[in-house]
């Protein structure tokens, strides 16, 4: 009955693991999905999540040279290596998450902290994506312009997994969002679209992730995404109340307050809008894989902004107009 569910998924312009004249050659992969199990959105995984999620980290990095501009640059490193990749989204929260834990237990030199990202990457990678399709060594460091070598981000996958105490299933923002736009009912009750509603719930997600939302609880980050999100969509002060006072009195319950939401509601706003400040438009394109447009040039973890050869969708996560 289990094979009867799966699907063959059809997976685009991917690359192959092997180099081919200092390339990477491009060939189909299929990647068989398994159907959607309504039991992993119950009441009993969703209280299971709000227990398992840590406490919100407000201490700062061990190295005091690591500044969150340099934390920024990196994460826009890691989050364009994602999309060119075409990982799935909880890659890239994940490998945050795991490279935050790391910088606030061990002292890291600012020169390493892209081979530092390159190895959360390759971790969350493994973790989250089909074998056929996760990060590998050689991809990780071809897309750092050779700034490290594979002998490196081995050992210090390593490291990271002894730092982490190999604790890497951890809970994100990501894994409350179905659970909450699925209790909310919201596209019975607003007329509006529950899956445009879930894109710009994860384009906030995403962009909190970059931002180090670090004294908010993962559930919370959710939350204040979907009520963000909806609010973007239907200017309507009443729908946004009712969200608030449903997310905090019926789903989460005793876990947030309404004033917590409301304060991570206000930065997530407040971010959104010095992001769209500094975009121009000719940036954030569609660009070929082998394009140099996300390597490193020169600073560890900087990606090099350029045009793309051809027009294209924007994909990054700013690029959602309300």
């Amino acid at each position: 009955d289990l094979y009867c569910l799966e699907s063959d998924v059809e997976t685009d312009d991917l690359l192959d693991q092997s180099y081919s004249t200092r390339g990477f050659e491009k060939r189909p992969y299929y990647v068989r999905t398994a159907k959607k199990d309504p039991t992993f959105l119950t009441d009993r995984c969703f209280e299971n999540l709000l227990k398992a999620e840590t406490a919100p980290q407000i201490t700062g990095y061990a190295a005091k040279e690591i500044t969150e501009d340099m934390r920024r640059i990196v994460a826009t490193w890691m989050l364009e290596l994602c999309e060119q990749r075409k990982c799935q989204e909880e890659v890239f929260i994940l490998a945050l998450n795991y490279m935050d834990r790391h910088l606030r237990r061990k002292i890291v030199p600012k020169t390493s902290l892209q081979l530092l990202a390159s190895a959360c990457l390759l971790l969350a990678s493994k973790l989250r994506e089909p074998s056929c399709k996760s990060l590998s060594a050689d991809v990780l460091v071809y897309f750092t312009d050779d700034s490290i070598t594979k002998y490196e981000l081995i050992n210090w996958e390593l490291l990271v997994l002894n730092t982490l105490k190999w604790d890497i299933s951890v809970v994100t923002p990501l894994d409350f969002l179905e659970h909450i736009l699925t209790r909310l009912n919201i596209k019975n009750s607003m007329n509006i679209r529950v899956d445009k509603v879930r894109e710009h719930a994860q384009t906030f997600i995403s962009m909190a992730a970059q931002e180090n939302f670090c004294e908010f609880l993962p559930s919370t980050i959710a939350a204040a995404s979907v009520v963000v999100s909806v609010n973007g969509l239907k200017r309507d002060m009443v729908h946004e109340c009712y969200l608030i006072r449903e997310l905090v009195d019926r789903i989460l319950k005793s876990s947030i307050t309404e004033e917590v939401l409301n304060k991570c509601m206000a930065r997530m706003e407040r971010v959104y809008q010095e992001q769209k400040k500094l975009l121009s438009p000719e940036y954030y394109y569609h660009t070929p894989p082998n394009s140099p447009c996300i390597k490193s040039q020169g600073v560890p973890g900087t990606p090099q902004k350029c045009k793309s050869e051809s027009n294209g969708t924007p994909v990054d996560i700013q690029d959602i107009n309300f």
